[in-house]
Order: structure tokens, then C-alpha cells, then sequence
């Protein structure tokens, strides 16, 4: 989700124009900002796997129980200052949120922070090198028309994705591509048979 949301926020512009219009055009940088503040989330969201597979639904309750109660807090708080209150009381209930999330974790899987930082470096570094390049790449081509730059930029960005995963040798991207090859392939015998 890191690169697809990474790309998002960068061609936020493009994304709403296309699939939404002109007249929508204001609206881009909240779609930025979700995209951005979204991939704290979808880290958290992590959890409700774990929880349910050791038999602590309970604690995911109580968990969930808390953390929209404090979304819901600080977006009411937040209404107050508009749109940009909203954001900002999105922003750090999803903070709050995550950190409560991974906290709670650690103490059941007996992980550091810095274990976790050390799982998504090379993720994180893979997505900015991205999308480092794609600003290279629209600076040296200069292309004209939102569709042309919403293709070639996701084009472009899922090669230098995986080419990157691949020369960097990223343990996680990896695993993954094995989780779906072999979903996708007993999904496949499934059908056949």
C-alpha cells in the first residue's frame, strides 16, 4: 500500500481531474493529505489479524473501542475550525490511534519500535526513491494532459517499484509476491477442477 498510496498523494491532481473533473480540482490536496496520513493506517490495520488469530478478539474490541472513541473526539473538536481543523484532528487521531495499535502489540509480540522502523526502511526508502524518480522523470519530459501523466507516471512508477524491490533485494515485497503467487495459484486449481 506504501507505493500505491505514495502515488496517490503525488498525483493527486491528475487522479481527481481525470476521475472526478475540473470543477473538483480543490479538492486534491485532501485527497494528498489522506493518502499520506492513510499509510500510518494501513500499518495499524495490520493488527486485526493478529489479534483474531491468537484469540484476542476481546482486545481488539476493547482497542477499537478506544480508538474510534478518540477519532470521534477529535473530529468534533476539530469541526469547529473547518475543513483544516478536520484534517488536523484526522491527522492526530490516526497518530494516536496507530500508536496505541503498535504499543498494545509489542507488548504481546515483544518487538522494539525499532524493529518495526527496520521492517519498512526499506520499503520506505524504495517508495520516496520512487517517487523521487517520477519527479525527475515529469521535469526531464514535461508532459502535457493530466491522463497521458496519470498512465505514464503509474506505469513508470510500478516499474522502478519492482525494479527497486528487486535490487534492493526487499525481504517483505518479496514474501508478499509468494503470499499472492500461491493464492493465486490454488485459486486457479480451484476453478479448474
Amino acid at each position: 500500500t506504501f507505493p500505491m498510496l505514495a502515488g496517490f498523494a503525488y498525483l493527486s491532481e491528475e487522479i481527481i481531474y481525470v476521475l472526478l473533473g475540473e470543477k473538483w480540482l480543490s479538492m486534491h490536496s485532501y485527497f494528498r493529505f489522506f493518502s499520506i496520513i492513510c499509510m500510518l493506517s494501513t500499518i495499524g490495520q495490520m493488527s486485526t489479524s493478529f489479534f483474531l488469530s491468537q484469540g484476542k478478539a476481546h482486545l481488539h474490541l476493547k482497542l477499537n473501542l478506544f480508538t474510534q472513541s478518540v477519532k470521534i473526539a477529535f473530529l468534533l473538536i476539530g469541526v469547529n475550525w473547518g475543513a483544516s481543523g478536520v484534517l488536523l484532528a484526522f491527522a492526530c487521531a490516526t497518530i494516536l490511534s496507530f500508536s496505541s495499535t503498535i504499543y498494545l502489540l509489542s507488548k504481546f509480540l515483544s518487538f522494539r519500535l525499532m524493529d518495526l522502523i527496520k521492517t519498512f526502511a526499506k520499503t520506505v526508502f524504495i517508495t520516496i526513491t520512487m517517487i523521487v524518480l517520477l519527479f525527475s522523470i515529469n521535469i526531464a519530459t514535461s508532459i502535457d494532459g493530466s491522463l497521458l501523466t496519470l498512465i505514464i507516471n503509474s506505469s513508470a512508477g510500478f516499474i522502478i517499484y519492482i525494479t527497486l524491490n528487486f535490487l534492493l533485494k526487499n525481504k517483505p515485497f518479496f514474501e508478499l509476491n509468494k503470499l499472492f503467487l500461491s493464492k493465486f495459484l490454488r485459486n486457479s486449481r480451484t476453478k479448474a477442477t
